[in-house]
């Protein structure tokens, strides 16, 4: 169901503001809202640059973390160590990013030293110092490279000017060469040199080039010594990476606390938010305790507000919410779909597995995920769903006779390999029901809107129409049943005609608006044809179990066969699982949105956020016994 919403208008003392707010915000009760007035700016920026910071060292420290986390891992932490600024976890930062950036620093450094190294490699033989590499009175002194290709034609050249030469390595294409020509031939050795696109050579140190690469080498394997060590303070470091989780959610909590909209008088502070209808009794006792004197007014929602959406339901629907909320949060005033929904989604998915060994296999990993991992969010949501859907994929398995894709059973329904079109059948008829269940809560919404005529004479003569087509089509192979879907079909179609087109003006209107009316029995058929998938996918899952089993069975022919064997049966159901819950979900939801929410649902609401704790590193915080 969705809770009713109040209005709360809180006024209290302006020194005790920021208690109020802490203890508003740990209690999770009140979603604030902005005042019409014009509210103050608050700089965040510093929060901001907390979480900034500490979201890209946390994601800089997993390279040195010599363990990975367990998958079960969790992070909780006590009240005050939570609600409590300790400088240690911002120092813990500060070196971080100090070791990150040396590190950096030291890699950059590496990086330029070895292009340096491959910069002077081809000139290691040089028995002279580079700073001694001059041009003398009456020579010209060339150091530089020239192409390996061109290599042949310019020593030719240089010889037919008397030059003297010395060839040196390679650098990629390039020959590295020093010459000495005779001063008044600079003019052709100019010319030369642009011939054969001669690139000079400058050398940036001094000393002989192999003294020049050693130091640049015992460089490198000073600043790898010192990122070494920097590495494993990195690796000791990770064991304390908890208090950057903490300080990044405090970061949030706080950004999310000065955020909250607040209004001041000269002595006061006014705050105006949500809040549900059955936790006025706790906020009262909050606000008791927070503050000495405070003003608080509860009023229910004025024609035109648009309160947020909070749903209240049990252990089993409550996962299905996300489902919705995916699609759409529903508006304030409208009907609860997930109760109706929470019950097909969960027979449809087990439908669409329709697994014994399957539906085990969910159970028990559903049950140690949300007791060992114990995750939050959505990830929570669809583990429960996953949990709860298998008891309907057990169920279909024994319909189906269906044991990890074996028959080891007979089914107690029908194989749907070997039967295909009564399983089409029966989800056609699955897919009847689900709709009328549709119409059922439009019809439910119509009377809670006191539109009693629409719930009358438009919702129900279709849920009969329906209904009596099921009936008749069971009528089919039962005797006498025909007749009473017929009579089913006939008054409802007559009460559509009739009274479909009352609304519109002029007799002829209202008539031919009563018969097109009937025209939407073509899109309730169109609607049941999308349940086909119910079998598709049901087949897809038994014919793909099916093939895994023969594979690891064509093996079997000795021990390493049956060890392979064993192999195939492990990721072969694991890989159709996987795809079949996956496939399930998608187009289970799929069915929900289409087909069911197209029945009655008008969506268009927004979900209800209290101001709250900022959780996303921490999975949980062990309150005090006097927490509300």
């Amino acid at each position: 169901m969705i809770v009713s919403m109040k209005k709360a208008k809180i006024v209290a003392l302006k020194e005790e503001k920021e208690k109020l707010l802490l203890e508003l915000q740990k209690s999770g009760l009140v979603m604030l809202i902005p005042t019409e007035e014009e509210t103050i700016l608050i700089d965040v920026s510093e929060n901001d640059d907390v979480i900034e910071r500490t979201e890209k060292s946390l994601s800089f420290l997993k390279k040195y973390q010599e363990k990975k986390d367990s998958f079960l891992a969790r992070t909780e932490v006590s009240y005050d160590e939570f609600f409590n600024y300790d400088h240690k976890k911002m120092d813990l930062l500060l070196e971080l990013e100090n070791l990150e950036k040396e590190i950096a620093l030291k890699e950059e450094e590496n990086k330029a030293l070895l292009e340096e190294i491959k910069f002077y490699e081809p000139w290691l033989k040089l028995e002279a110092k580079v700073e001694d590499l001059k041009s003398s009175r009456y020579t010209d002194l060339f150091v530089g490279y020239i192409g390996s290709k061109d290599e042949e034609k310019f020593l030719e050249s240089l010889d037919a000017l008397g030059s003297d030469y010395k060839l040196y390595g390679l650098d990629k294409e390039k020959r590295a060469i020093i010459y000495a020509s005779y001063y008044l031939d600079k003019e052709e050795v100019d010319l030369l040199n642009k011939e054969f696109q001669f690139s000079e050579h400058k050398f940036e140190d001094n000393g002989f080039v192999r003294d020049i690469v050693k130091n640049k080498e015992k460089q490198i394997i000073t600043n790898n010594l010192f990122i070494d060590e920097a590495s494993k303070k990195l690796a000791k470091l990770t064991e304390d990476k908890e208090k950057l989780y903490v300080l990044s959610d405090q970061a949030a909590t706080d950004k999310e606390l000065k955020l909250a909209p607040r209004q001041y008088t000269l002595e006061t502070v006014y705050l105006e938010g949500w809040v549900r209808s059955d936790k006025e009794d706790d906020l009262k006792k909050v606000l008791e305790t927070s503050v000495s004197c405070y003003d608080l007014v509860l009023l229910d929602p004025e024609e035109g507000e648009n309160p947020p959406t909070c749903n209240k339901n049990n252990k089993f629907v409550s996962p299905f919410q996300s489902v919705t909320n995916m699609y759409e949060v529903p508006n304030y005033k409208e009907v609860d779909p997930n109760p109706m929904m929470s019950i097909w989604f969960w027979f449809i998915f087990g439908m669409m597995m329709g697994d014994v060994g399957y539906g085990v296999v969910m159970l028990i990993g559903g049950i140690l995920f949300l007791k060992l991992k114990k995750p939050k969010g959505m990830l929570k949501q669809i583990g429960k769903i996953i949990t709860y859907s298998s008891i309907p994929t057990i169920l279909f398995g024994v319909l189906y006779g269906s044991y990890f894709g074996f028959g080891w059973f007979e089914p107690v329904f029908v194989n749907p390999v070997k039967e295909p079109l009564t399983v089409l059948i029966f989800s056609f008829g699955v897919g009847l029901l689900h709709i009328v269940s549709g119409l059922v809560v439009k019809m439910y919404a119509s009377f809670k809107a006191k539109d009693y005529w629409q719930a009358i004479l438009d919702d129900f003569p279709w849920i009969v129409l329906l209904l009596g087509l099921g009936v008749f089509a069971i009528g089919l192979k039962i005797e006498g049943l025909s007749k009473i879907g017929l009579i089913m079909i006939a008054a409802s179609a007559s009460v559509i005609t009739i009274f479909g087109g009352r609304r519109k003006k002029g007799f002829i209107r209202k008539i031919t608006g009563g018969v097109t009316s009937l025209y939407g029995l073509v899109n309730h058929m169109s609607d049941v044809l999308s349940y086909s998938r119910l079998l598709a996918l049901g087949l897809s899952t038994a014919i793909i179990a099916e093939v895994m089993n023969r594979l690891a069975g064509m093996v079997q022919g000795s021990i390493i066969g049956i060890i392979m064997s064993v192999f195939i049966y492990i990721i072969g159901h694991i890989f159709n699982i996987g795809m079949g819950l996956l496939s399930a979900y998608v187009h289970d939801s799929r069915l929900q949105y289409i087909e069911f929410f197209g029945k009655f649902y008008e969506g268009g609401g927004y979900e209800f956020r209290p101001l709250s704790v900022q959780l996303k590193h921490v999975d949980a915080i062990k309150y005090k016994e006097e927490k509300i």
